[in-house]
């Protein structure tokens, strides 16, 4: 439904996410509404980066907003847009000139963030002409999630704000945090390569920026050779990625491109091999051919593999610390059958024990059954999924590392590093992510956040340790 604000139009979308949010599970609650709320903004900024547009400011008045009306649904137990909503804002943002809102109900932050991005009407609204959001967030006694995103458009520079105060900033956290990020997903993994150094890396990994299909199993192979992956767009790289490329390679090191040319242009290859480096492309004829031509790069005679989808990045990227430690190729599966390409690498291989990383959605009973595969390791989704392997292959980490769970680039750009440190990856922020950091406070003596605030706010990393 559409309706007029007395300046311009107010957009409330009305009776659509109750019955689209019918399949999303509840769950138990939360440890933390506030933790929720970021996670909702990170995902709304991710989302609107992933479309080119400007990320949104957060405000307090406006996030008052969204948890009154979280809270009025909640308790009727049912979903409703705020009947007030052009008061309410006014009286929050007296200058404001345009104003939206989406609510909705369901079991996890991740599961409602989807639902809204796949209904129109919803995604109109994240990915609108706005300037300043505010997501409030309730768990009701049942553990079920109520979400209410207030989203609004007022004139550029400080905003005049209502006599409600913002939330005081969150505390530090309780151990020392890193940050490494570029602009994008490119210069992030740059900067995570400058942590890596001089001259001491056998190789370096490079793969396509915007799509994860050829990178998925390219962490290992970076790990085994003590390099870094650098992420480039596919028709030039740019000129500090080779820079980097050649500061911590050793002399005759490889810079191994991963995939074919519609990948990575034959500009990328000419511009490494112009700076005098040597280069060997990796490529077969899909994702999982590459990734079992990147399998014989990390090692002739493994003792274990490790297999994930290769239709979803999160569960290969989370392996990657995992799998350079302990030198397992990763290899991929498509959902419900093992394609030729892994079925014949694994044929090659009968005395490696194989290990399914992710869930029965990702890798069917039929696929790991398939491949010789006797173990699981799975959570409820990846975020679990990323807790449980930092669980099997780091039961005693004194470090932690962190990246956004809804896009590939900074997971794929850490994970060489968080396998240089022996530490494992986790995707943020979920239940299951904050239970496992508080699990581990007593032992925790630093972490490591891949990725800007927008994919990972530091909101989000103090709730974390709260």
């Amino acid at each position: 439904m559409w309706r007029t604000g007395r300046l311009l139009a107010l957009i409330v979308l009305t009776g659509v996410l109750g019955t689209l949010v019918a399949s999303v599970p509840a769950g138990p609650a939360s440890a933390s509404d506030e933790g929720d709320e970021w996670a909702f903004v990170a995902l709304v900024n991710q989302a609107r980066s992933d479309a080119g547009l400007a990320p949104l400011g957060v405000l307090g008045s406006l996030q008052d907003l969204g948890r009154a009306q979280s809270g009025r649904m909640a308790e009727e137990h049912r979903l409703f847009h705020d009947p007030n909503l052009a008061a309410d804002v006014a009286a929050a943002l007296p200058d404001w000139q345009r104003a939206g809102e989406n609510v909705g109900t369901g079991g996890d932050v991740n599961g409602l963030h989807a639902a809204f991005m796949a209904s129109a009407g919803h995604r109109a609204n994240i990915l609108g002409d706005f300037t300043y959001v505010g997501i409030g967030v309730v768990h009701d006694p049942a553990g079920t999630t109520w979400v209410s995103e207030e989203f609004v458009k007022a004139p550029a520079g400080k905003p005049t704000l209502s006599n409600t105060p913002a939330p005081a900033p969150p505390p530090p956290p309780p151990v020392p945090v890193t940050r490494i990020a570029g602009a994008d997903g490119s210069a992030t993994s740059t900067a995570v390569s400058r942590q890596f150094p001089e001259a001491q890396s056998t190789a370096v990994v490079v793969a396509r920026s915007d799509l994860f299909a050829d990178a998925l199993a390219g962490g290992p192979l970076a790990a085994v050779n003590g390099g870094p992956v650098l992420l480039t767009p596919p028709d030039a790289v740019p000129p500090d990625e080779l820079a980097e490329a050649r500061r911590v390679l050793r002399p005759g090191g490889t810079v191994f491109l991963l995939g074919g040319e519609r990948a990575l242009s034959p500009a990328i290859e000419a511009a490494f091999t112009t700076a005098g480096l040597t280069v060997r492309r990796v490529a077969g004829a899909d994702r999982y051919e590459t990734a079992v031509e990147v399998a014989g790069l990390v090692t002739d005679k493994p003792a274990d593999v490790l297999l994930a989808s290769g239709t979803q990045f999160a569960d290969a990227l989370v392996a990657g610390p995992a799998a350079g430690v302990v030198r397992a190729p990763i290899v991929l599966t498509a959902p419900t059958g093992l394609p030729d390409a892994t079925a014949s690498y694994l044929a090659g291989v009968p005395g490696a024990h194989r290990t399914v990383i992710g869930g029965r959605v990702a890798v069917s009973d039929a696929a790991a059954a398939a491949a010789g595969a006797t173990d699981r390791v799975a959570g409820a989704d990846r975020y679990d999924t990323s807790v449980r392997v930092a669980q099997r292959w780091f039961p005693d980490a004194a470090q932690l590392s962190f990246a956004t769970g809804t896009s590939f680039q900074d997971a794929l750009a850490g994970a060489a590093l968080s396998a240089r440190s022996h530490i494992p990856l986790v995707l943020v922020s979920s239940r299951a992510t904050v239970d496992y950091v508080r699990s581990q406070l007593a032992s925790l003596q630093s972490t490591i956040v891949y990725g800007t605030t927008a994919a990972v706010p530091d909101a989000a990393v103090s709730q974390l340790f709260a």
